[in-house]
């Protein structure tokens, strides 16, 4: 709720719209928060998919898999699972209309050392769940972040490294990946839309494409 106070107005053509799934929260209140380049807001959607819904987004993107392991523990992943099942319909719906993208967990510290309810093999069997569930949704899976937190992960194996207050690394943290790793993502996802789906300028989507290219 304090979140939500605190966002800006809702603006008309959000950029990015993330979504999870978070039943405790009111859905009717998305908080829209100003991107730091690009002149678009980000949408953060709380509650079941679909629902309390008037601003259509331009892109959105999800993924879930991570909490269902934390905070609703199952060995067969069972609760997940039905929850994507569920959720299918509207997946399909929106896919039909936006470019919508979701995202497999990744590789974690905690998962390899098998702590925090994580396992490499519950990793593994959540995106198993989630390619197969969504498949013939439309919904883009998005697995190319997995060998680079892979990477990371390998790299923190060497060398406990943590660098604050940016903390591009912090491999003390088992649950996150560091920011050298996230600014990444954040490439990967300006670099899929950018050009294809925001109508900006070419200073704009240029700049992005710049950035990966020069490995800021």
């Amino acid at each position: 709720m304090e979140l939500r106070n605190d966002c800006p107005e809702e603006d008309e053509k959000p950029a990015l719209g993330y979504h999870s799934r978070d039943e405790a929260l009111d859905a009717s209140h998305p908080c829209h928060i100003p991107h730091g380049v690009l002149p678009r807001r980000a949408a953060a959607h709380h509650g079941p998919l679909g629902e309390g819904r008037e601003t259509k987004p331009t892109v959105v993107i999800m993924d879930s898999g991570l909490h269902f392991m934390t905070k609703r523990p199952d060995l067969k992943a069972i609760p997940y699972e039905k929850s994507l099942i569920q959720l299918k319909p509207y997946f399909t719906r929106l896919a039909a209309t936006v470019p919508v993208y979701y995202k497999l967990t990744d590789d974690l510290q905690a998962a390899r050392h098998r702590t925090h309810k994580m396992s490499l093999n519950l990793t593994k069997l959540y995106n198993d769940i989630a390619v197969r569930e969504l498949h013939g949704t439309g919904v883009t899976l998005w697995d190319s972040t997995i060998p680079l937190s892979a990477q990371y992960n390998d790299a923190c194996a060497k060398k406990n490294r943590n660098t604050p207050p940016l903390f591009k690394w912090k491999c003390s943290d088992a649950r996150h990946l560091g920011y050298i790793v996230v600014d990444q993502f954040a490439n990967m996802v300006y670099n899929a839309v950018c050009n294809k789906y925001l109508d900006l300028d070419q200073d704009h989507c240029g700049l992005e494409e710049r950035r990966v290219m020069d490995g800021v």
